[in-house]
């Protein structure tokens, strides 16, 4: 009696154990198939895929005879916008009592309809004989594009209460034709209206032209929305759906494109010039900070749309990098320029207006203009303009004579002959520059300072600096000290002399 029902509990943990695996087969969705003794298995046989996507499942070619096969595969059918492929439909070698792994890809067009499909996949077994078989793959597609459950109710909502003479897919298309257009000039109104507020004064011409534009674009995004709704509702192919929606799509995306780079350009300008009181933004950074900008919108909506448009997006950026890589080869020093321009733009060594003096050369230059090519600058003596490469400024030394404020100090040396009063020098040269109006004698800057310099040979150098308040003038102020000095040092009888060379000549 126990042993019997030993066997009873025995048997049905046997069947329970075959119901839960039988279960688990069916959900993993298992086929195979044997063909002139090469068992054909596939694992996820039943795929559930959304429309636009890419899916690669595997089959096991398990060959049980004592010789080797040949196996082709024909993955040419094709169902409703879904086709299979695979790399090895010109046979593959199977050697006895082996298998071997072959993946099959299946891609879903992005119009494909809800639907469940089977698609075969044929075989052809060689060895002594040909013999045939097919496989078929079910494939649930699920598409954003379905119609069901919006098919014939007006907005895809709502039930048609108007009688069912009434009730047909033509008239409640039309009606939520008619409600789609009523929002679309509402809402072109409401956001009119709204965005002006009470400022219409104080907007520019070119903000209302703005505000104006957004809401028309607002109209147009719903409309082509109500198109693709208006579809569904009428049961329309999920192609002509789909296809009205990605215009929609597009549209939004540039829209927001545009409207994402006049927002930019009204936080930089805000940021640039009028939160910064304190001048510690340059702006001829202005320029470069739209034009980086600009270039990061539009390469976010082109990748974008490009998307919805069906390229994948990560063809794109790799094609993206292989141009640049060719671009950044074939114009390194066109690329040198223009980054040394924006870390000139960004560093800031000098601004507009500055006067500097590039490397060795001890010629004073004024910055004109900074672009991210070329730097302009215009001789401080003359009215020669002179445009410079960025590569080359950033690899010279920057001298900047007026970063901080204008002054600048000026070095005046005075020769005196041997012999001549020193103190009473000291005392014409120190008055003369504390007469000058335009030194600066307030302590903001260093007082005007005399030093003996030098023995020379012929002569005693004295110097003398002082700062003056704009270093535009300071050749001028100099000018005038040293001639009211020249003529002091003439009328109290101290002498200036001229360099003496003795020649000896040997017969």
């Amino acid at each position: 009696m126990k042993t019997g029902s030993l066997t009873v509990l025995a048997v049905c943990l046997v069947a329970l154990t075959a119901c839960f695996a039988s279960v688990d087969s069916s959900a993993a969705g298992e086929q195979s198939v044997d063909i002139g003794g090469v068992n054909v298995y596939c694992v996820d046989s039943d795929v559930v895929l959304d429309a636009r996507s890419t899916h690669t499942i595997y089959l096991v070619l398990t060959n049980h005879s004592n010789s080797q096969v040949i196996v082709t595969m024909d993955c040419s059918a094709t169902a409703d916008g879904v086709t299979l492929s695979s790399g090895s439909g010109t046979g593959v070698p199977i050697d006895a009592n082996s298998m071997v792994q072959i993946p099959v890809t299946i891609r879903v067009d992005k119009f494909a309809p809800t639907e469940t499909v089977s698609i075969p996949i044929g075989f052809r077994v060689i060895s002594g004989t040909v013999e045939t078989g097919t496989l078929s793959i079910g494939i649930e597609v699920t598409s954003a594009y379905e119609s069901e459950g919006r098919f014939n109710m007006i907005l895809g909502v709502f039930a048609n209460p108007l009688g069912d003479s009434l009730n047909t897919p033509a008239v409640n298309t039309a009606i939520s034709a008619i409600i789609w257009l009523l929002i679309a000039v509402a809402a072109a109104l409401v956001s009119d209206r709204l965005m002006q507020g009470k400022t219409k004064a104080d907007r520019s011409s070119q903000e209302m032209k703005d505000i104006r534009w957004a809401g028309r674009m607002i109209a147009v995004l719903i409309i082509l929305f109500g198109i693709s709704n208006c579809l569904s509702v009428y049961g329309a192919d999920e192609y002509y759906i789909g296809t009205f929606s990605d215009i929609g799509k597009i549209v939004a995306y540039f829209v927001g494109a545009v409207l994402a780079w006049k927002a930019y350009k009204v936080v930089v300008y805000n940021i640039v010039v009028r939160m910064d009181t304190k001048d510690r933004i340059d702006d001829s950074l202005l320029p470069l900070l739209n034009m980086i900008g600009k270039i990061i919108i539009a390469i976010v909506a082109v990748s974008v749309i490009l998307a919805v448009m069906g390229l994948s997006l990560a063809a794109i950026l790799t094609s993206a990098g292989l141009v640049t890589l060719g671009i950044s080869l074939g114009a390194q020093s066109t690329l040198n320029q223009f980054f040394s321009g924006l870390v000139l733009m960004t560093s800031r060594p000098f601004r507009i207006g500055d006067k500097i003096r590039l490397g060795t050369d001890g010629e004073v230059l004024i910055v004109r203009k900074i672009s991210v090519m070329e730097t302009e600058f215009k001789n401080w003596l003359n009215e020669e303009v002179t445009r410079v490469p960025n590569s080359t400024v950033m690899a010279s030394t920057i001298v900047n004579m007026t970063m901080d404020d204008k002054s600048y100090k000026v070095y005046d040396y005075f020769d005196i002959a041997y012999g001549a009063d020193v103190d009473k020098a000291r005392e014409i040269i120190m008055s003369t520059v504390m007469a000058h109006p335009q030194v600066i004698k307030d302590g903001s800057k260093s007082m005007p300072l005399f030093r003996f310099q030098s023995l020379d040979s012929s002569s005693v150098k004295l110097r003398v600096t002082y700062v003056v308040p704009d270093h535009e003038n300071y050749l001028t102020i100099s000018g005038q000290i040293k001639e009211a000095v020249y003529r002091r040092f003439r009328a109290e009888g101290i002498e200036i002399p001229f360099n003496v060379v003795d020649v000896h000549v040997r017969g």
